[in-house]
Order: C-alpha cells, then sequence, then structure tokens
C-alpha cells in the first residue's frame, strides 16, 4: 500500500476521498470492490495506481493484489 498507493490516498493528500489508514476496517466485500473496480476495469481513467501526472500507472500484480487482501485476512 505504501509504495502504490499513499502518495495520493493518505495523510492531508487522499484522492478520491480516500485515506489507505482505512484499509484494515474495510470488509471483504468493499476490498474486492475496491480491486475490481480500479484494478480490472478497462476504463484507463479509472485504474489505479496512478502515475505522478495523472496517467494510468503499472497495474498491480496479482500477487500485490494478495498481498493487500492478506491485510485483512482474519
Amino acid at each position: 500500500l505504501v509504495n502504490k498507493c499513499a502518495s495520493c490516498h493518505s495523510g492531508a493528500k487522499r484522492s478520491g476521498n480516500f485515506d489507505i489508514a482505512s484499509w484494515p476496517g474495510l470488509s471483504d466485500q468493499q476490498i474486492d470492490g475496491i480491486i475490481t473496480d480500479r484494478r480490472a476495469t478497462k476504463d484507463q481513467a479509472k485504474l489505479m495506481p496512478r502515475q505522478a501526472g495523472g496517467a494510468a500507472g503499472t497495474p498491480l500484480t496479482w500477487d500485490e493484489i494478495l498481498s493487500l487482501k492478506s491485510i485483512n485476512a482474519k
């Protein structure tokens, strides 16, 4: 999360009104929704992560996605 998300989604700068600090409190359904909406989309305007200039960046790998999901594993 830090390497791919924090530069735009933390502290005072929370693009899309999303702060990664809230990630551990999200439900599995919310996490799956975020991943599907922002990683698996074909819509370049929604694809995350973004580059510094705002263009779509390199998509998260499936290993990175599994790591994100494991943060909330119970």
